[in-house]
């Protein structure tokens, strides 16, 4: 059995009461897709199916997801779940497209449904103009929204930069991302 399966299977620990490090990791993308891991370990001990090593994020009740995060923060990592239902997602793309497209007019969005009476995808056409790419970026890096509906990375030197982004079958989406403590 592994430390991680061990904090799991014992008793809850104060906040960064264990001090895991990450030597054998050389980027933080690395870090990000480890701590990943140790989420799902934790939440397949703690609330899923151990022999088939599968957790149905959809069927986690709140207290459950606030359990998983005391046992995460034991290690100094604090996970933050947001879901976005189809309707959220279809509200977020269209202003998005309304919006853009006065910051520059170079900018297209082109959303679509699928299967649905709500937009559910988004696709961007930048051009290669430097300024145009700005523009795009000044306008998105402070929409945590827009970062998490969206596959753009706008860095990849933090933590909290990294995302994993899960469509479940009614088109809700669920992101998770991780912030040290």
């Amino acid at each position: 059995m592994s430390l991680i399966e061990d904090i799991f299977k014992n008793g809850l620990m104060p906040p960064k009461y264990y001090n895991i490090t990450f030597s054998d990791l050389k980027t933080v993308e690395d870090i990000f897709r480890r701590i990943l891991d140790f989420y799902k370990l934790g939440a397949v001990i703690l609330f899923g199916n151990e022999e088939k090593k599968s957790i149905d994020l959809v069927n986690m009740t709140e207290n459950n997801r606030l359990i998983l995060k005391q046992y995460m923060m034991s290690f100094g990592i604090e996970p933050k779940i947001v879901k976005y239902s189809a309707k959220d997602i279809n509200d977020i793309y269209t202003n998005f497209s309304e919006e853009i497209s006065q910051v520059d007019n170079n900018i297209k969005v082109i959303l679509s449904k699928e299967n649905s009476k709500y937009f559910t995808n988004l696709k961007l056409q930048l051009s290669n103009n430097y300024e145009v790419i700005k523009k795009f970026n000044d306008y998105i890096k402070n929409n945590q929204e827009l970062l998490d509906l969206l596959d753009v990375y706008l860095s990849k030197d933090k933590l909290e930069n990294f995302k994993f982004k899960v469509k479940v079958s009614n088109l809700d989406v669920y992101v998770i991302r991780f912030y040290f403590i």
